[in-house]
């Protein structure tokens, strides 16, 4: 995954590669159900390949909100945020071990992930 900006955007795009399975139903799914604290996201086809594409909400990354001390509410908040997200991606009956949670592709805004 990286990070690019298009039209006064900015966006991580996810390279899929070529014959990579895909599980449509979870993606279709994703696609027209808005999940609390799952970045909203597109499938995109080019002739070059194809890529899901994530509109960055122009949040800190938590990498970052990690390297500025915080009082314990404002942990609280983010630790209950990233349990919240755990739980709505199994209520959607998306495997959770799929979520991408490395710190610098997770956006923090008001201490809610």
């Amino acid at each position: 995954m990286y990070r690019e900006r298009s039209n006064g955007k900015d966006y991580f795009k996810m390279e899929i590669e070529e014959g990579q399975a895909l599980d449509m139903i979870a993606i279709r799914m994703m696609e027209e159900n808005v999940m609390q604290g799952i970045m909203p996201f597109r499938k995109v086809n080019t002739m070059e390949g194809t890529y899901f594409e994530y509109e960055v909400p122009g949040q800190d990354s938590l990498n970052d909100w990690l390297a500025v001390t915080h009082g314990k509410n404002e942990v609280i908040n983010v630790l209950n945020s990233l349990i919240q997200i755990n739980d709505e991606a199994e209520v959607n009956l998306l495997e959770t071990n799929h979520l991408y949670t490395e710190k610098e592709w997770i956006s923090v805004a008001n201490d809610r992930c």
